[in-house]
């Protein structure tokens, strides 16, 4: 970290007394009284982010990164680095008393996993996710990410859903074990007829309630989410209780918040309320390039009174 750019930030958050509640089938998030609002979410930047505030080094970004006060990191491309990377990044994340979230662990996009090939190729799929599981264990990561492939328009949909129950129900068990959460990201592509198995936070919402496991949870991001629903916030209000993970955004361009239309304000206060005790990933760009974007990436959380950045330009 260059001394003269930026001091440490400290996070203006409160600790969450208890802890999520462990009891099988019981959602992850609680709904409490108005009056005993839930802590602010933590944030979770990537690698890269601050890399021109911080050096090209991962090292040098890892310490810029905690001494900032940010609890974690989200890397989403984890499961494409190698055995060693894994490993150091533990090691580097653990010194530093950083979080490390979710990565990308099953991103399917063109294979049906549970349509006509499902009996034959229900272990191929587990063993995807088996080794999405050993990457978990090896970085440390709570939780990663499962696009769950695409619809077979040859096999009824409500017969595809039975097995993924089944599939699932099976696999939280390891996943349990592990102590690493599943989360499902639905994904619409943009269609009317979407033909990805989950399409929308409504069926993810419903597989996670029929598996009934606490280590299975939506991912719930709120860029994507913005272009789908007609109403954001009772989307997530409806989302709230099986929720496992959020990532940020601003809608549209996917920057940081301030520079779009959604009332982040709004969105953490149904958090909060919520008793949301999870990482916020900032899966977005930055409206400006090089350190002026960096600096104004802090300042917009700085703005909703998340962070505190204390900007030094010299």
């Amino acid at each position: 970290m260059s001394s003269g750019t930026i001091k440490r930030r400290t996070f203006l958050q409160t600790t969450l007394a208890g802890g999520l509640l462990a009891a099988c089938g019981t959602p992850m998030l609680h709904a409490t009284d108005a009056e005993q609002p839930g802590p602010l979410p933590k944030l979770a930047p990537h690698l890269g982010q601050f890399r021109n505030l911080a050096g090209e080094d991962r090292r040098a970004q890892l310490d810029f990164i905690s001494a900032q006060g940010f609890p974690g990191l989200q890397e989403n491309g984890l499961a494409q680095r190698t055995y060693q990377f894994q490993q150091a990044l533990r090691r580097e994340l653990e010194g530093r008393g950083l979080q490390l979230g979710p990565f990308v662990g099953v991103a399917e996009f063109a294979e049906p996993l549970f349509g006509s090939a499902y009996p034959t190729g229900h272990r191929r799929f587990g063993s995807r996710h088996h080794q999405a599981l050993q990457i978990a264990y090896r970085s440390g990561a709570s939780s990663f990410i499962v696009i769950p492939g695409k619809r077979d328009t040859t096999v009824p949909y409500r017969r595809q859903f039975s097995r993924a129950v089944e599939f699932y129900q099976r696999l939280t068990e390891r996943c349990e074990q592990a102590q690493v959460t599943l989360l499902l990201e639905p994904v619409h592509h943009g269609s009317m007829n979407s033909p990805m198995f989950l399409s929308s936070h409504t069926e993810a919402i419903e597989l996670c309630a029929r598996v009934n496991h606490p280590h299975l949870r939506l991912l719930f991001d709120v860029y994507q989410q913005d272009q789908q629903l007609a109403d954001l916030e009772a989307g997530l209000t409806e989302a709230a209780p099986w929720i496992g993970h959020v990532e940020l955004g601003d809608s549209l361009g996917r920057k940081e918040p301030g520079t779009g239309s959604i009332d982040f304000p709004r969105l953490f206060s149904i958090l909060r309320d919520h008793r949301y005790d999870g990482l916020l990933g900032m899966e977005h760009g930055t409206s400006l390039s090089g350190k002026a974007g960096e600096i104004e990436l802090l300042a917009s959380y700085q703005r909703l009174g998340l962070i505190e950045p204390e900007l030094i330009t010299h």
